[in-house]
């Protein structure tokens, strides 16, 4: 949960330093500035404060109309991650900004490919498991830290790699992050794609689903924290999916629900057998319907941790 912090809001935490650096270096005459040499105490701070490496060609400052810090062909990498960046830009209001503070920031991020790999990493004995406690203690100091800030993504893409091959792939997504202002405590997060492949290996075959579509996002109130898709749609199978995780602020329970609509089972047989096909549930699940249509099927499941909710035993399916 750290490391995805940091990852996440490298920039939130480093902006106010480094552009009052710039701002300030703006005013000075051009053959007192060591361009490389900003460059690399900018490279420098961001690196300490996300623990990876840093790079990027060159930093831009903007005064008119409206002042910005523009970072292009960024690179970040990390034990797990490589994320490379067309193009960074943020927008600071200058008067939070000058008694140190990110209040109304927009940070616009161009062409985000963000690479993850699922191997190869031990886990950290000592290191605390993520739990529901910990996610909505973390949404709710943002607010605290980064009031108003906004963070946009466009056309960005992620790749889930485990054993050399990409068994996730997120192209041409959107994402919009808008933390409230000082004392209220509402966040939304709005994302959308055009299109995803999922990839599973069974008995030496490799299955590949598309969707054409996702739409989904979070939300975060002093009740409820929500991670939901709105709609999901795999062209290949035919199929329309919806789902929620969601967490009970006060008690900590996790609820997870998921429905299809409209399921053809002999187009669905082979790539759920072949990314869930060892789940006892799922293979009694295709003995039992062998063809046909279902209107609409639904899998929910409560609990309170993560793994707990992911079990099979815990998974109720009802189909109408």
């Amino acid at each position: 949960m750290r490391r995805r912090r940091k990852i996440f809001f490298w920039l939130a935490g480093s902006s106010g330093i480094i552009i009052l650096l710039l701002l300030a270096l703006n005013y000075l005459p051009p053959r007192l500035i060591n361009s490389e040499l900003l460059k690399g105490k900018i490279e420098d701070i961001i690196s300490q404060r996300i623990g990876g490496e840093v790079a990027f060609k060159n930093i831009d400052l903007t005064i008119f109309p409206r002042p910005h810090a523009t970072f292009r062909q960024g690179n970040i990498s990390g034990e797990a991650a490589n994320v490379s960046i067309d193009y960074i830009s943020i927008y600071p209001k200058i008067l939070p900004l000058l008694r140190g503070r990110l209040q109304g920031t927009k940070i616009l991020v161009i062409s985000p490919d963000i690479n993850v790999s699922l191997s190869g990493h031990k886990k950290t004995e000592g290191k605390k498991p993520v739990t529901s406690e910990s996610i909505t203690d973390f949404f709710a100091s943002l607010p605290l830290v980064y009031p108003g800030l906004v963070i946009v993504l466009e056309d960005g893409s992620i790749n889930l790699i485990k054993e050399d091959n990409t068994v996730f792939e997120l192209e041409e997504f959107n994402v919009r992050i808008d933390l409230p202002p000082a004392g209220l405590k509402v966040i939304k997060a709005d994302m959308e794609s055009s299109s995803l492949k999922l990839s599973a290996r069974r008995d030496n075959k490799e299955m590949l689903v598309r969707a054409s579509r996702l739409k989904g996002g979070l939300y975060y109130d002093k009740d409820k924290t929500s991670v939901y898709l709105s709609e999901i749609i795999f062209d290949s199978l035919d199929l329309k999916l919806s789902g929620e995780l969601g967490i009970d602020n006060s008690s900590g329970l996790i609820s997870l629900s998921v429905e299809g609509k409209e399921l053809d089972v002999k187009s669905l047989r082979e790539p759920v057998l072949a990314i869930a096909g060892d789940t006892p549930e799922v293979q009694k699940m295709f003995q039992i319907i062998k063809d046909g249509n279902i209107p609409s099927i639904t899998l929910s499941s409560q609990a309170s941790s993560f793994d707990d909710v992911f079990k099979a035993e815990n998974i109720v399916i009802m189909a109408a």
